[in-house]
């Protein structure tokens, strides 16, 4: 949802548009001319013929992210053959260290970067950069000056998948929403007299996302994104390089390749990046049209279920599990794989695979995410978390599918059959390796359960009816069974000060081992708070990696570059036996040092002859959760 506007505005599109300008005109050379598909650029000779590259970078970091932002413009020094026009807005109170010898300054910067020669063009004062006039006034300036053969505008800082990227801290967190952005470029295009961009990228989290190409499919060939959170070292700009003859494919095919192979060095197991054609999008809008068709049809409340459980099934991103935080976005080829099965689907189903697979140019994916296909849809697992400023391109699909789930019969949704809601022996199998689970759901009620999730903790010693839980993963259902294993394990993280147990949200890679561990947790900063998560990469059965995110208000996510002063707290759920619901509270009463190299995190053997206790649960297509539990004591 967008903050109020502030107060003062700043310069309007023209305004800062005719500023910026005059500066740039003064620094015109041959390579500037137009560029672009327009015919009288120097691309005239085919959309993607051999050519160099202008990358015209907004970066916000009047934010959080502002020391990253530092990092990045002395990556781009150490590329070499790309132009970089950057416009960088500085934020204050975060760093103030130097970069590029500009000293610390706390308004914006307009610069060339190129081959290691930097210039500043243009100081132009606070500008708001969630303000579609302040892309207008930079893009169209630096089109009509500073355009090469192809011409990319990468938008640098939070993102937040439909709800937009570029919050700006010192305009009360005005960010750029999707119609905003796509108008903003437009208008630059317009005023520049530039047909279309050849690549529009976001080093930012999660705007791989269906709602976000959509948007943009008017202004540009292809984007480049992240279907996943990024890390706080984002792209590696120092690969971003060109000879002068370089193909959007070649071009995108380095930034893909740099960004990843810098994660893997780093340890970092989630990472995703995608290329899209966005001349392709038009068809998967079209494809998950004809699903909603499907699901606007009478009787299509017998198919909810499967439908959901394809969703479920699918790679989520932005994922927590604490559902209030979750972003709910699933991947739209594991999607169209698992309604594959489905008569009523099956044709639906093979449109949306092949207009993905004609969207998608080219990916990379980590091991956590290793099934991701490039693009991600909005479809939040219940209607309960269904956001209401949610009005984007899968609004009629979300509709449609909870229309027909409010029909389905109460007969048909699942519950437990056990009613005392407590294992018996005879269900569980355990050893010293791990314990296996299973309970049964009333008779066809398993054709209609929308997740299936284990979870372990212990019995909270004041509070008996309630459940401390420690962790959870993805448990399975088959018929009207549902099952799970634990294998006696838990997360445990100290700071040499405080330890304490952590909760485990454990994601597996398609080989089976275990890739990534998310930690929801509230994150300390002077003493204000911030809900988020910690992602631990978790490579050969060893953490090689830590990352910290915030959710940022208005619905952006943010890696935390740690400072020191830093402080976070993991929460665990506490599950209430007597009257049901989950409630997330601090692990400890005592904050942990952020700062990575005073943290040890341990996901290991839980200590012998603990109380154990584990549940089995799941959610029906109409939101109703039912759990059942097993107590026991570790081997």
């Amino acid at each position: 949802m967008r903050s109020p506007l502030p107060a003062r505005r700043f310069a309007p599109a023209a305004a800062l548009a005719l500023a910026l300008t005059t500066v740039l005109t003064a620094c015109n050379d041959d390579r500037s001319g137009g560029g672009g598909r327009d015919g009288d650029g120097p691309a005239a000779g085919g959309a993607d013929a051999p050519g160099d590259w202008s990358v015209f970078v907004y970066m916000d970091a009047d934010n959080n992210l502002e020391p990253a932002a530092l990092e990045d413009l002395t990556e781009m020094t150490e590329a070499s053959g790309t132009r970089f026009v950057v416009l960088v807005d500085r934020a204050e109170g975060f760093t103030a260290d130097d970069a590029l010898g500009l000293g610390d300054f706390t308004d914006a910067r307009l610069l060339r970067i190129e081959d290691g020669q930097v210039e500043t063009l243009d100081s132009p004062g606070e500008l708001n950069m969630g303000d579609p006039a302040t892309v207008t006034g930079f893009l169209s300036s630096g089109l009509r000056e500073h355009a090469s053969d192809h011409n990319a505008f990468v938008v640098w800082d939070h993102g937040g998948a439909w709800r937009g990227a570029a919050w700006d801290d010192s305009h009360d967190g005005d960010n750029l929403q999707l119609p905003e952005l796509s108008s903003g470029i437009s208008a630059a295009l317009e005023q520049a007299d530039h047909d279309r961009l050849d690549l529009v990228g976001f080093d930012a989290c999660l705007m791989a996302d269906f709602s976000v190409a959509e948007a943009l499919a008017p202004v540009a060939d292809h984007m480049i994104a992240s279907q996943e959170l990024e890390p706080g070292q984002g792209w590696d700009w120092t690969g971003i390089t060109d000879d002068g003859s370089s193909t959007t494919e070649q071009f995108t095919t380095r930034i893909v390749d740099s960004y990843t192979e810098a994660a893997i060095a780093a340890g970092i197991q989630d990472t995703t990046l995608s290329v899209l054609d966005l001349d392709e999008i038009d068809a998967v809008g079209e494809a998950l049209d004809g699903l909603e068709d499907v699901l606007s049809e009478p009787g299509a409340a017998s198919i909810v279920g499967r439908v959901a459980a394809a969703r479920s099934s699918s790679t989520s991103y932005g994922r927590d599990p604490d559902p209030t935080q979750d972003y709910w976005l699933v991947d739209l080829g594991n999607l169209a794989e698992g309604l594959a099965g489905l008569d009523e689907t099956a044709d639906v189903a093979a449109d949306l695979t092949e207009a993905i697979d004609d969207a998608v140019v080219s990916g990379r994916y980590g091991p956590a995410a290793a099934r991701s296909t490039g693009l991600a849809l909005y479809f939040p697992e219940s209607v309960d978390y269904r956001d209401p400023a949610y009005e984007g391109s899968a609004t009629g699909l979300i509709d449609a599918f909870y229309q027909r789930v409010a029909e389905v019969p109460d007969s048909e949704l699942p519950l437990y059959v056990d009613e005392d809601r407590l294992l018996e022996e005879h269900q569980v199998s355990e050893d010293s390796s791990g314990i296996e689970l299973s309970a049964d759901l009333t008779p066809g009620g398993g054709g209609n359960v929308a997740f299936t999730r284990l979870f372990w903790g212990q019995v909270d010693i004041d509070q008996p009816t309630n459940v401390v839980l420690f962790g959870r993963r993805n448990a399975a259902i088959e018929g009207d069974t549902v099952s799970g294993s634990y294998d006696w394990r838990y997360l445990e993280v100290t700071d040499g000060a405080e330890t304490t147990v952590a909760f485990a949200d454990l994601t597996y890679a398609p080989s089976g081992e275990l890739a990534r561990i998310t930690v929801p947790m509230t994150f300390v900063r002077g003493g204000a708070t911030a809900r988020g998560r910690i992602v631990l990469s978790v490579v050969d059965g060893e953490i090689a990696a830590e990352t910290f995110y915030v959710r940022v208000p208005g619905g952006g996510v943010s890696p935390i570059t740690v400072q020191a002063g830093d402080q976070f707290v993991p929460m665990l759920g506490h599950r209430d036996l007597a009257r049901g619901g989950t409630k997330w509270q601090p692990a400890t009463q005592r904050l942990l040092a952020a700062d990575a190299a005073a943290l040890d995190w341990t996901y290991g053997p839980i200590p012998p002859a603990v109380a154990v206790m584990l549940g089995l649960a799941f959610e029906g297509v109409n939101g109703f959760r039912d759990f059942v539990f097993y107590g026991t004591a570790s081997p």
